[in-house]
């Protein structure tokens, strides 16, 4: 495991055990910068995918509330800053995309029903479907 790695998991011990501090937190932000930064696709890739599978991670650093259950939770865990790097910014969104692709193509398909219901007039179906998508995935601004 790479070094970019290894300090991003020792900050979020830190932060899970409630023994982080401002330093700490200045210390993920250096190591998601430098995580964003990596200049190899192989390396990015790799790191990027050990970070995924940690939960915690995952869902307070790298999805940024994709679909978050309580309308509380909208911006709560906004993503790292921009680089100036359209190429790096690109990369990074690809990425969550491509690790989103399910709950991404899920919505996106019951959303066309959604407007497909609202332009024919159905909109207690609409309604309903609505409902769904919220109780699935989780609330999203087109479905507020």
């Amino acid at each position: 495991m790479n070094a970019v790695v290894n300090n991003i998991n020792l900050c979020l011990y830190q932060i899970r055990s409630r023994k982080a501090d401002n330093r700490v937190i200045k210390k993920l932000g250096q190591s998601l910068r430098e995580l964003k930064e990596m200049k190899s696709e192989e390396e990015f890739s790799k790191a990027y995918d050990s970070l995924w599978a940690n939960d915690f991670f995952r869902n307070n650093y790298l999805v940024g509330n994709l679909f978050p259950q309580k309308i509380n939770d909208f911006g709560r865990n906004i993503e790292l800053e921009f680089s100036n790097d359209i190429f790096l910014e690109l990369r990074w969104q690809l990425q969550l995309f491509e690790k989103n692709k399910d709950q991404l193509s899920i919505f996106l398909e019951r959303k066309k029903s959604v407007d497909e219901f609202i332009i024919n007039g159905d909109y207690k179906e609409a309604l309903c479907l609505i409902y769904e998508i919220d109780n699935s995935l989780g609330l999203s601004l087109c479905t507020l």
